[in-house]
């Protein structure tokens, strides 16, 4: 099922995002902290805020 990530997300992000086979596969630099999380959290909302992307993530029913 799909649904708009939330801030429980950044956990997952962050084990994805740090993975540097996964990483260098989706094009994106490997975070150094948490933080960088947060911030693509914030991102995600304002680029969808500002119709530049569709936000969703996945999640088990």
């Amino acid at each position: 099922m799909l649904r708009a990530p939330s801030e429980q997300d950044i956990p997952a992000w962050f084990a994805r995002a740090t993975d540097v086979e996964s990483a260098s596969l989706a094009g994106d630099p490997v975070p150094d902290d948490m933080s960088a999380g947060e911030r693509w959290f914030a991102r995600s909302h304002r680029r969808f805020a500002d119709g530049e992307a569709i936000q969703w993530s996945m999640d088990q029913a």
